[in-house]
C-alpha cells in the first residue's frame, strides 16, 4: 500500500462522461487519479491496475477487476452497490463502501414532495385558506379547542392517502431507487421497469418487483414516477395513447425530463378526468411559456425544475468521495 497522496491511485472502472470527469479531477486533485481511455477491456485493465482505490459507477465490477487492480477499497456511486460483486470483494477482504448521491437523493425528495401535494390537494388547500374561500360557504371563524374545530372547512373531499398504493417506476438508477426508499415508508408497494432488470437478490433486497413490459406498469400503477434520460426512444414515451393505458384516476409525476410526456395529451386528460393528478417539475420548454395549457389545467402542481436544488449535484458527491479516500490514505499511511 503506498502511503502519500500523490502517489495514492484512485481508479475509475470505466470511463465517465466529461462533466463527471471534470468534478472528480477537482474534488482528488493531489492524488493520482486514472481514468480509461475507453470502456474497453484492455484500457480499463490498464488504468486500473494496482490502484489503491476503486471508484465504481455503472460498470460491473467483478474478479478479473479486483483482481487486475488489488485495491484496498472499491467506492461505490450510489447508495446500493449494485455493479460490485460483493462476494468476490468478501472473498479478496476488500471493503465496498456506498456512497449516496446526494443529488439522487434531492430529486427523490422532491418527487415525492409533488406526489404529496397532489395526493393531499396541498397547493388547493394553500389557495383556498389564503383566500378566504370559507366565505362562499357561510361559515365564520371561532376560537378552537382540543374537542372544537373546523375540520376541513373548504369541504374538500378528493384527498387520499398513500398507504396500500402501487408506484411505478419507469428507471430505476440512483434517483428511482432512492425514490424506492422513501415510498416503502409510506406503505406502497413499489414495482419498476427498465430495459435492464436488477436480479433477483437486488430485487429482494431493496423491496421491489421487476415489470418486463412498461405497458403492465401503465395498465397496474396508481402512481407512475419518471426517471429515466431523454433519448430519440424515450421522446413522447408517455404519449395520447400511453396515457391512456394508465389507470383511471391515476397520478404522473415526473422529474426527469419534460418531452418524456406529450404535454397536451395529458392536460386534456387532466381536464376530462380520466387521470386523477400530475406533478410535473420538468418540461419541453424551460421556462414554461407564458398561456401554456398547463397553466389553467385543474390536478396538476408544478415546480420550476428545482429538483436537485440544495444538494450540490456531482461536485458535492465528488467531494464526499474525495473525503472517503483522504481517510483511507490516512489510514493506510498510519503505523499498525
Amino acid at each position: 500500500m503506498t502511503t502519500n497522496s500523490a502517489s495514492f491511485a484512485v481508479a475509475f472502472c470505466e470511463r465517465p462522461p466529461d462533466f463527471v470527469r471534470q468534478m472528480a479531477t477537482q474534488a482528488l486533485s493531489g492524488f493520482d487519479l486514472r481514468i480509461p481511455d475507453s470502456d474497453t477491456r484492455a484500457d480499463v485493465e490498464s488504468a486500473i491496475a494496482g490502484a489503491d482505490v476503486l471508484i465504481a459507477r455503472k460498470r460491473r465490477v467483478g474478479s478479473r477487476e479486483l483482481d487486475c487492480a488489488e485495491p484496498s477499497l472499491v467506492i461505490a456511486l450510489g447508495r446500493n452497490p449494485i455493479g460490485v460483486s460483493l462476494r468476490a470483494a468478501a472473498n479478496r477482504f476488500i471493503p465496498v463502501l456506498p456512497i449516496p448521491h446526494p443529488g439522487a437523493i434531492a430529486v427523490a425528495d422532491h418527487t415525492l414532495g409533488l406526489l404529496l401535494a397532489v395526493a393531499r390537494r396541498i397547493v388547493e388547500g394553500h389557495d383556498g385558506v389564503r383566500d378566504g374561500a370559507y366565505r362562499e360557504r357561510g361559515l365564520e371563524p371561532a376560537v378552537t379547542t382540543e374537542r372544537l374545530f373546523a375540520f376541513n372547512w373548504l369541504g374538500r373531499k378528493d384527498a387520499f392517502i398513500l398507504d396500500g398504493l402501487e408506484l411505478g417506476l419507469v428507471g430505476f438508477g440512483a434517483i428511482g431507487q432512492e425514490v424506492a426508499r422513501r415510498a416503502a415508508g409510506f406503505g406502497m408497494r413499489v414495482r419498476y421497469h427498465q430495459r435492464r432488470l436488477l436480479q433477483h437478490g437486488w430485487n429482494r433486497r431493496l423491496g421491489v418487483e421487476p415489470v418486463a413490459f412498461l405497458e403492465e406498469l401503465l395498465e397496474e400503477s396508481d402512481v407512475l414516477s419518471l426517471h429515466i434520460p431523454h433519448t430519440p426512444e424515450t421522446e413522447n414515451l408517455l404519449d395520447g395513447p400511453a396515457l391512456d393505458r394508465m389507470k383511471p384516476g391515476a397520478i404522473l409525476v415526473n422529474t426527469a425530463r419534460g418531452a418524456l410526456v406529450d404535454e397536451a395529451a395529458l392536460a386534456e386528460r387532466l381536464r376530462d378526468g380520466r387521470l386523477g393528478g400530475a406533478g410535473l417539475d420538468v418540461f419541453r420548454e424551460e421556462p414554461l411559456p407564458a398561456g401554456h395549457p398547463f397553466t389553467d389545467t385543474p390536478r396538476l402542481v408544478l415546480a420550476p425544475h428545482t429538483g436537485g436544488a440544495g444538494a450540490g449535484g456531482q461536485r458535492e458527491l465528488f467531494v464526499r468521495v474525495a473525503a472517503a479516500v483522504r481517510h483511507h490514505a490516512a489510514q493506510a499511511a498510519s503505523p499498525q
